[in-house]
Protein backbone atom coordinates (compact mmCIF):
# COMPACT_ATOMS: atom_id res chain seq x y z
CA UNK A 1 0.00 0.00 0.00
CA UNK A 2 2.74 2.67 1.11
CA UNK A 3 4.22 1.74 -3.02
CA UNK A 4 0.75 2.49 -4.38
CA UNK A 5 0.55 5.96 -2.49
CA UNK A 6 4.40 6.68 -3.01
CA UNK A 7 3.51 6.03 -6.93
CA UNK A 8 0.35 8.49 -7.14
CA UNK A 9 2.37 11.14 -4.62
CA UNK A 10 5.09 11.18 -7.38
CA UNK A 11 2.83 11.17 -10.51
CA UNK A 12 0.42 13.82 -8.57
CA UNK A 13 3.78 15.94 -8.45
CA UNK A 14 4.40 15.66 -11.69
CA UNK A 15 1.41 16.76 -12.73
CA UNK A 16 1.63 19.85 -10.54
CA UNK A 17 5.24 20.39 -12.06
CA UNK A 18 3.97 20.28 -15.58
CA UNK A 19 0.95 22.46 -14.68
CA UNK A 20 2.77 25.09 -12.82
CA UNK A 21 4.70 25.54 -16.18
CA UNK A 22 1.79 25.52 -18.57
CA UNK A 23 0.09 28.21 -15.98
CA UNK A 24 3.37 30.29 -16.37
CA UNK A 25 3.92 30.60 -19.74
CA UNK A 26 -0.09 31.47 -19.97
CA UNK A 27 0.98 34.28 -17.56
CA UNK A 28 3.91 35.55 -19.38
CA UNK A 29 1.97 35.04 -22.65
CA UNK A 30 -1.03 37.53 -20.85
CA UNK A 31 1.64 39.70 -19.91
CA UNK A 32 3.38 40.45 -23.13
CA UNK A 33 0.00 40.50 -24.47
CA UNK A 34 -1.16 43.21 -21.93
CA UNK A 35 2.25 45.35 -22.49
CA UNK A 36 1.83 44.62 -26.56
CA UNK A 37 -2.12 45.94 -26.74
CA UNK A 38 -1.13 49.53 -24.19
CA UNK A 39 2.39 50.18 -26.70
CA UNK A 40 -0.66 49.76 -29.83
CA UNK A 41 -2.43 52.40 -28.17
CA UNK A 42 -0.24 54.60 -27.20
CA UNK A 43 1.02 54.54 -30.42
CA UNK A 44 -2.53 55.21 -32.22
CA UNK A 45 -3.08 58.11 -29.63
CA UNK A 46 0.67 59.63 -30.35
CA UNK A 47 -0.04 59.51 -34.49
CA UNK A 48 -3.31 60.81 -33.99
CA UNK A 49 -2.35 63.75 -31.79
CA UNK A 50 0.66 64.31 -34.21
CA UNK A 51 -1.50 63.98 -37.46
CA UNK A 52 -4.05 66.74 -35.59
CA UNK A 53 -0.84 68.71 -34.89
CA UNK A 54 0.27 69.15 -38.20
CA UNK A 55 -2.97 69.30 -40.04
CA UNK A 56 -3.98 72.34 -37.27
CA UNK A 57 -2.41 75.18 -39.48
CA UNK A 58 -4.34 73.92 -42.44
CA UNK A 59 -7.88 74.07 -40.23
CA UNK A 60 -7.28 77.13 -38.96
CA UNK A 61 -6.60 78.68 -42.56
CA UNK A 62 -9.47 77.11 -44.16
CA UNK A 63 -11.65 78.27 -40.81
CA UNK A 64 -10.09 82.16 -41.32
CA UNK A 65 -11.02 81.95 -44.86
CA UNK A 66 -15.11 80.64 -44.44
CA UNK A 67 -15.07 83.13 -41.68
CA UNK A 68 -13.88 85.74 -44.49
CA UNK A 69 -16.47 84.51 -46.97
CA UNK A 70 -19.09 84.76 -44.37
CA UNK A 71 -18.48 87.74 -43.65
CA UNK A 72 -19.03 88.76 -47.55
CA UNK A 73 -21.68 87.42 -47.83
CA UNK A 74 -22.94 89.78 -45.49
CA UNK A 75 -21.06 93.01 -46.92
CA UNK A 76 -22.88 91.89 -50.38
CA UNK A 77 -26.45 91.45 -48.57
CA UNK A 78 -25.82 94.79 -47.34
CA UNK A 79 -24.68 96.29 -50.51
CA UNK A 80 -27.75 95.07 -52.05
CA UNK A 81 -30.27 96.14 -49.28
CA UNK A 82 -28.07 99.86 -49.62
CA UNK A 83 -28.51 99.55 -53.11
CA UNK A 84 -32.68 99.50 -53.33
CA UNK A 85 -32.91 101.54 -50.55
CA UNK A 86 -30.52 104.25 -52.50
CA UNK A 87 -32.60 103.07 -55.92
CA UNK A 88 -35.87 103.72 -53.28
CA UNK A 89 -35.09 107.18 -52.97
CA UNK A 90 -33.89 108.36 -56.54
CA UNK A 91 -37.01 107.29 -58.06
CA UNK A 92 -38.75 109.21 -55.09
CA UNK A 93 -37.17 112.39 -55.74
CA UNK A 94 -37.29 112.11 -59.42
CA UNK A 95 -41.02 111.06 -59.12
CA UNK A 96 -41.89 113.16 -56.61
CA UNK A 97 -43.67 110.82 -54.44
CA UNK A 98 -44.14 110.83 -50.42
CA UNK A 99 -44.07 107.36 -49.50
CA UNK A 100 -41.21 107.22 -47.01
CA UNK A 101 -38.57 104.10 -48.10
CA UNK A 102 -39.40 100.87 -46.71
CA UNK A 103 -36.31 99.63 -45.41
Amino acid sequence: MDDEIENLLKETKTLVEENNKILKGIRRSNRWGAFIKTVYWIIIIVITIGAFAYIQPYLNSMIKIYNQLEGTSTDITNLKNNQNSFTNGIKEYFLGTSTPVKK
